[in-house]
């Protein structure tokens, strides 16, 4: 997650609290914080004191007041996850897609499965997925293509990603869908 400590003078202090042993007319009062980002998702771009005027961070502040209040904003850009699909197609129509468990697995990461199709799920980005299919007792007899992902929406949107290895890498802020066609190899019972 992402979290921030207000510092002044060097020393740690409580957000949204008053400050006691200051007076007006004191220079020198350095105001900043220390901010801690363990986000996969999220990053901090920067933060400054916002009121009562713009100012960077740290900031020695002159106290012209008896009573003196800053804000501190912190700007932080996020991207979404991204969303995995995989999708069964057998030529022709002669069986159910449903007769193949598809899986996409990775180290670290949660195994996205499902029958047939596996709706779109959260993954992991930068990261390298197997792909595989596994076929229910009697579906063996078919010929499987290499699997095709391709990105449907975000950046590169309608771009075919890399699925060397039966494996493919996603980027943040898109969602792919992966798709393996079977054609029958002989008369599925």
């Amino acid at each position: 997650g992402l979290s921030a400590q207000l510092t002044v003078k060097g020393d740690d202090k409580a957000w949204s609290t008053v400050l006691t042993g200051y007076t007006k007319g004191q220079t020198g009062v350095t105001i900043n914080e220390k901010t801690t980002d363990t986000s996969e998702l999220c990053t901090i771009d920067s933060g400054k004191i916002t009121a009562p005027n713009e100012q960077s961070l740290p900031y020695s502040a002159t106290l012209s007041n008896a009573t003196n209040e800053y804000t501190i904003t912190n700007y932080v850009t996020c991207v979404s996850a991204p969303q995995l699909q995989l999708t069964k197609v057998v030529k022709d129509g002669v069986a159910p897609a449903n007769k193949w468990t598809l899986t996409a697995s990775a180290n670290g990461a949660t195994t996205i499965t499902g029958k047939g199709q596996a709706p779109y799920a959260p993954a992991k980005a930068g990261i390298a997925y197997s792909l595989s299919e596994t076929p229910d007792a009697g579906y063996e007899g078919f010929t499987k293509s290499a699997w095709v992902c391709t990105i449907t929406a975000g950046p590169g949107q309608g771009q075919t990603l890399d699925t060397t290895g039966d494996t493919v890498t996603l980027a943040n802020d898109t969602k792919v869908e992966c798709v393996i066609t079977n054609t029958a190899k002989h008369v599925v019972p």
